[in-house]
């Protein structure tokens, strides 16, 4: 099996993972089923990475951080908006369960207007099903840091954030 597949059978079964929730999944509940979904990937073997804190200091600038094409390789990778919140101290678990909540609601949101008046939210995708918005989420948790089970070396990711820890 080569690289390309070994990574495309793990995103693969952690689309249908995800996909399996959100079709459970209710509105009210979508931090819950935020908690799940991550729950769920990191039991197949998919791992956060641990708790970042800023981005390393600069030691010629005293103050300041080390510009972004800088810093360690994991942290060029990371979503900005992933790592502002790593920044004011969030843990990537906090980070993962919003962005995936924020996700989850937004596709019950479009999904219920478009029940309603199909021409609704016309810069969304037209299939809504959730298998491909499983993938959208998985893209932004992969800038978030999080990566696939251990058995897919850096080559395999071809540079992906988180990479290049063990």
């Amino acid at each position: 099996m080569t690289n390309l597949e070994t990574l495309g059978r793990h995103t693969d079964h952690a689309a249908k993972l995800i996909a399996a929730t959100i079709e459970r999944g209710r509105r009210a509940t979508t931090t819950g089923a935020a908690a799940v979904i991550l729950g769920d990937l990191l039991d197949v073997g998919w791992r956060l990475p641990p708790n970042l804190g800023p981005t390393p200091p600069d030691p010629d600038r005293p103050g300041w951080h080390l510009p972004r094409q800088d810093a360690p390789a994991f942290y060029r990778d990371l979503d900005p908006l992933a790592q502002l919140a790593y920044d004011a101290g969030k843990t990537p678990r906090q980070v993962a369960i919003k962005k995936i909540a924020l996700m989850v609601s937004a596709w019950f949101t479009v999904r219920d207007a478009r029940a309603k008046d199909p021409a609704a939210f016309p810069g969304w995708p037209r299939d809504l099903s959730a298998e491909d918005h499983s993938r959208r989420i998985l893209g932004a948790l992969l800038d978030t840091g999080l990566t696939p089970p251990a058995d897919i070396s850096t080559e395999q990711l071809g540079g992906r954030a988180g990479g290049d820890r063990p």
